[in-house]
């Protein structure tokens, strides 16, 4: 705070010596308008009015040129200092360096760097501005198209691990095998969709898949488990919903339990495409 008081003080200080440099300026220009006129007068009077002003012929004779070329010296002397003043902001005069000119220039610096500030601070605002509407921007699109989402369970393993960053599209047109992602309890939740409305879907004791009678080759699969299951099977999905299961399914809560059961298409959310985090393990997983 001190240093702001400070440099304000500076400036105002710098303005008073300006104006009194501005001040000086015109009196050395009304008095050469006067040395000027009484140059003229001068230069206008007869021997005879030379004669009735003086206290004799001689010195009048004497004295008019004499005041004449002194009037002249001194105007060309004051022409001097105002063409020094007004060209290169300093009297140009055998004694010390005119404060007022110094003044001047401190002024015009000052004005310079206020300037150059005044229009980073305009690029900074319009810079930060711009970058506030792109991210806006993103984050609209993000929510309504393309929902990121940071894993924390185990339930989708070895396919995703905890702390991963996936990307999913809105649909709910989906196909067995495909990763989508739905709401459960107001999270968002990752699983694979195994069936959808109207197929038959049967589970035997060691966690081996059939759908309409096929047995699925689930490569995504580490190992099988009949897991968390309380239905009897076979079972058939109800329409418009879809079977899911997690890839760990060891440790998955998913359509195998009552309470979890089967996704309905309202609640679905989209497909995974994308994994972007970590950098390394960066995958496509199509659309």
């Amino acid at each position: 705070m001190a240093g702001k008081n400070l440099k304000r003080a500076s400036r105002y200080e710098l303005l008073g010596m300006l104006y009194e440099m501005q001040k000086s300026n015109e009196e050395l220009s009304e008095r050469l308008k006067i040395a000027e006129a009484r140059l003229e007068a001068i230069e206008k009077e007869s021997p005879e009015q030379a004669e009735h002003n003086a206290d004799g012929p001689e010195n009048a004779i004497d004295k008019v040129p004499d005041e004449a070329t002194a009037l002249k010296n001194w105007m060309l002397n004051v022409e001097a200092q105002l063409q020094a003043i007004q060209e290169n902001g300093t009297q140009k005069t055998n004694g010390p360096p005119d404060p007022g000119s110094e003044a001047q220039n401190a002024i015009q610096e000052e004005m310079s760097r206020e300037k150059t500030s005044s229009r980073f601070r305009v690029s900074l605002k319009s810079t930060v501005g711009t970058l506030i509407v792109v991210l806006a921007i993103a984050v609209l699109v993000a929510g309504l198209l393309l929902p990121v989402i940071q894993l924390t369970g185990t339930s989708m393993q070895p396919t995703f691990q905890p702390g991963e960053i996936i990307v999913a599209y809105k649909t709910n047109t989906l196909e067995p095998g495909d990763i989508c992602t739905f709401y459960y309890n107001n999270k968002l939740i990752v699983k694979r969709v195994i069936a959808s409305g109207g197929d038959s879907v049967d589970i035997d004791e060691n966690g081996l898949v059939s759908v309409n009678g096929r047995k699925l080759d689930e490569t995504y699969v580490s190992e099988l488990a009949l897991g968390q299951c309380n239905l009897e099977f076979p079972m058939t999905v109800p329409n418009d919903t879809f079977f899911v299961l997690g890839d760990n399914r060891a440790d998955s809560v998913d359509s195998r339990s009552s309470e979890f059961g089967c996704i309905g298409l309202e609640e679905m959310v989209g497909k995974i495409f994308l994994r972007v985090w970590p950098i390394n393990a960066i995958s496509y997983f199509g659309m």
